[in-house]
């Protein structure tokens, strides 16, 4: 028996491989999306080093470095079940319910603890085998992580400079900022769908001398695409030859909100780039910026990882708001970059500012006021998403405010939109299959009509159009302020599939806007 637990096989390192293997398990399942290795490695670290502790106050307290063991694992395995067994229940049992699901939790771990410490069982025969197991378990998960080589495109990183500009004064380049709010909805949005009177932001809007095109729709379906065409001026049906093979992999398109033509065009003119991050780990940071602000927080990896744990209902019926709370993360973030953006204005320019709002984006913790709405279960989102709405109106009210109040020859070039709109509720129920292309009318029309708004000081209004998208706002933008042979391309709209073929495009334009839109026809496909 001596001989057996000084090997390898038998060492009581299950506890440490089962801590592992949660981190492990969520970074594979989310390959395809932009979780760095930095985002992996702390709540590894973290997880091993407290399972690490408790497995030596175990054995310190049993005598028995396998009893400990085994206590440590049986804590380890409920602590992170937790969080998958209530999403299984989600809504159908009594499981569902944090006040009943916690206590049996409690009490199988006391259950599990007193028959491991009253047992007269060989507990290295059984560390053998569970260090067997999670080995597999990782092993299950390791090598796709290991395998997996991010689809990668033929980027083209050097200056850029504006085509048929030469030369621009210094008292002609004007501060830019290029400000996105995440699922706002479009004015006909509001008006035919939600029956909702957003009227007192667009008044203020239009009284401030911003122009609101009322009849935009976005030229991709979600956020990472949008951006990446806007920023880069540009439709994204390339990506279908480029990124071939990589058919669910975000990778591609991602690359493309960094270092993008905009930024690339500008710097070309001596403007200063600033990047206001949001949580959104694609737009979190963009490396090529001369500045990146951003809040330091939780990683939105590291708050989907807590929330699978026990501490998800700890918290919830204590009524605790942690620093990990992706709702307090949300939070947090859109407070900093409401306040960093006054401070940013003060810095010198010319500078081009891009922030990037996760509001009204849910999750919902605004009230009209700023306070803080619990996020327990609602039968209904949208009186939520209103309270968010009227708040997210009231901060973009004051930066407006606050970014026009020099003189009017020092006022800023100001684009407000959204990437996209808010999701159709038949998205919600399927959304990783739901088939784009065969979306109704209304459901493409409130994912893809956006809030686009326009303050473009000392130049005339008649230029722009009510169809105007995002892939034409910085080729007519570079047009009206200095002079570049920049054509405008015809406002399309293209979805995707679904999310396990991103760039599988379907042009959807005369579905919902039958009429020819008013730039040209050539050019959809650059």
């Amino acid at each position: 028996e001596e001989m057996r637990d000084r090997t390898l096989v038998n060492k009581p390192l299950h506890p440490l491989l089962f801590a592992a293997y949660p981190v492990l398990f969520l970074f594979a399942q989310n390959l395809n999306e932009d979780v760095s290795f930095e985002d992996v490695m702390w709540p590894l670290v973290a997880c091993l080093a407290v399972a690490g502790v408790v497995y030596g106050i175990a054995a310190g307290l049993l005598r028995s470095s396998h009893k400990g063991a085994l206590v440590t694992t049986t804590l380890v395995l409920l602590f992170f079940s937790y969080g998958h067994i209530l999403d299984l229940f989600s809504g159908r049992t009594v499981f569902s319910n944090d006040g009943i699901l916690l206590p049996i939790w409690g009490a199988l771990a006391v259950y599990l603890i007193f028959r491991i410490v009253r047992s007269d069982r060989d507990p290295a025969r059984l560390s053998g085998n569970l260090n067997l197991i999670a080995l597999v378990l990782i092993a299950l998960n390791l090598v796709p992580i290991l395998l997996h080589h991010p689809a990668a495109i033929a980027a083209d990183t050097g200056p850029l400079a504006i085509p048929g500009v030469e030369d621009v004064p210094d008292e002609a380049k004007r501060d830019i900022y290029y400000l996105i709010f995440d699922r706002y909805p479009n004015p006909q949005t509001f008006e035919n769908l939600y029956h909702f009177d957003n009227s007192d932001l667009f008044d203020f809007l239009e009284e401030k001398g911003f122009y609101i095109a009322r009849d935009t729709l976005a030229n991709h379906l979600k956020t990472q695409h949008s951006l990446a065409s806007s920023l880069n001026l540009r439709y994204l049906n390339y990506l279908h030859d480029d990124a071939a093979g990589a058919d669910d992999d975000q990778t591609p398109v991602q690359q493309l909100l960094q270092n993008y033509k905009l930024e690339r065009y500008l710097k070309s003119l001596g403007y200063r780039s600033i990047h206001l991050g949001s949580w959104f780990p694609p737009t979190l940071e963009d490396y090529a910026a001369d500045d990146n602000f951003r809040f330091n927080s939780w990683s939105q990896f590291s708050s989907r990882l807590l929330e699978t744990t026990m501490w998800r209902g700890v918290r919830r019926e204590l009524g605790i708001r942690d620093p990990f709370d992706f709702w307090v993360i949300q939070r947090k973030h859109a407070l900093y970059q409401f306040e960093k953006l006054k401070e940013i204005k003060e810095l010198p320019g010319p500078k081009f500012v891009f922030a990037h709002f996760l509001l009204p984006h849910p999750p919902y913790v605004f009230d009209r006021n700023g306070g803080f709405i619990d996020h327990e279960p609602v039968d209904m989102d949208k009186p939520r998403m209103f309270e968010q709405l009227r708040y997210t109106n009231k901060r973009m009210k004051e930066m407006v405010s606050d970014l026009l109040a020099g003189p009017d020859e020092t006022d800023p070039i100001i684009v407000i939109q959204s990437d996209e709109g808010p999701h159709p509720p038949r998205y919600q129920a399927t959304e990783d299959f739901f088939d784009w292309t065969t979306a109704t009318r209304a459901e493409l029309g409130e994912k893809l009509r956006i809030l686009n708004t326009y303050y473009l000081p000392g130049v005339d209004q008649d230029r722009l159009y009510p169809s105007i998208s995002p892939v034409n706002s910085f080729r007519l933008i570079f047009d009206l302020y200095f002079g570049a042979d920049m054509p405008l391309l015809k406002d399309r709209s293209f979805v995707f599939h679904d999310w396990h073929h991103l760039y599988d495009f379907t042009d959807v334009t005369d579905r919902l806007r039958p009429e020819r839109s008013r730039a040209g026809e050539s050019g959809a496909n650059e």
